[in-house]
């Protein structure tokens, strides 16, 4: 089940959004219709508490990354935070955390939102080299700090690829592959061809010579 609500402040200018469940195809049109109503009334910094989310799906990723479009084309800003190790990990995997804005918990983010808030001290356009600067604050916070599970999951930053609608192109996949589970929805990264356990329901699936899953479930 799936529940979404929110807190506002600075005076409707930005809004802490929390949610539980799975953000997937059920409930990632639910996740872009509340979103979009919080835009259209002008509230255009989004914090998304990640803190009771039981897993997120291709298209609740593509749920997020719609979210962030619709923010940037207004000059606002998402920030996402409390990601659980497995969200983290995924994220790096498929190059969001280097489009999204990530904080380590609450207070994190709402500082980085209350910078982007007009009126509030502006942002920081220079640059620096240091993996853990934010583009948002322009300081070097190691939110962007991350550390993957083993041995599931790479360490690759190369990221997927999305079409025009942010729906996940497999058909894009080079080697090691990158699957979603049939069981659970969660995206998992391989390194060879053979029988898997997916690392986050433990479902079983074989990867075939020219990349296909065939998963095994009761």
């Amino acid at each position: 089940m799936f529940f979404i609500n929110h807190k506002e402040i600075e005076h409707g200018k930005a809004a802490i959004v929390e949610i539980e469940g799975p953000l997937n195809s059920e409930s990632g049109s639910d996740f872009e219709d509340y979103t979009r109503k919080l835009i259209d009334n002008d509230t255009l910094f989004i914090l998304i508490d990640f803190k009771k989310l039981s897993f997120i799906s291709s298209e609740g990723i593509g749920a997020a990354l719609m979210l962030h479009k619709r923010l940037s084309t207004k000059d606002g800003t998402a920030v996402f935070c409390n990601l659980n190790s497995e969200v983290t990990a995924l994220f790096r995997i498929l190059g969001l955390n280097r489009i999204f804005t990530i904080a380590d918990n609450i207070s994190e983010a709402l500082e980085m939102i209350e910078t982007g808030i007009p009126g509030n001290e502006p942002f920081v356009e220079e640059k620096t080299e240091s993996p853990e600067y934010n583009e948002l604050t322009g300081k070097n916070t190691g939110i962007s700090s991350i550390t993957l599970p083993e041995p599931e999951l790479a360490d690759s930053d190369e990221p997927l690829q999305f079409n025009d609608d942010f729906e996940f192109i497999e058909e894009d996949i080079i080697d090691p592959f990158v699957i979603e589970c049939l069981k659970c929805g969660s995206l998992v990264r391989i390194k060879e061809k053979g029988d898997h356990i997916c690392p986050f329901c433990e479902a079983e699936f074989n990867v075939s010579d020219d990349g296909k899953a065939l998963f095994k479930i009761d």
